[in-house]
């Protein structure tokens, strides 16, 4: 498989499979220029920082308050902002 379609195997950008395969992170290519995938998906496996990866960690999604949960008067509103909303607080 080709550098390209590694990346689309792995999910992940053809530059990061050229860094895996320049850190030796993954096996070298093949003598036709091709990476054998079962060797390199252990390979990256194994030698990949799972905390290194963007998608290793997910924001949890923000809690919206409805509408009618935000008791907030402007002058409370502008005292927030003023203190660069560690103030704020939704009921």
């Amino acid at each position: 498989m080709n550098v390209f379609d590694y990346s689309r195997w792995r999910c992940c950008s053809e530059s990061a499979v050229y860094k895996a395969v320049r850190t030796h992170r993954i096996s070298r290519r093949q003598k036709d220029g091709l990476i054998e995938v079962g060797k390199a998906d252990a390979d990256w496996e194994r030698n990949t920082n799972v905390l290194m990866q963007r998608t290793a960690i997910e924001s949890p999604e923000p809690e919206i308050p409805e509408a009618d949960e935000i008791h907030m008067t402007l002058a409370e509103w502008d005292a927030a902002l003023k203190a660069g909303f560690p103030s704020v607080v939704f009921e």
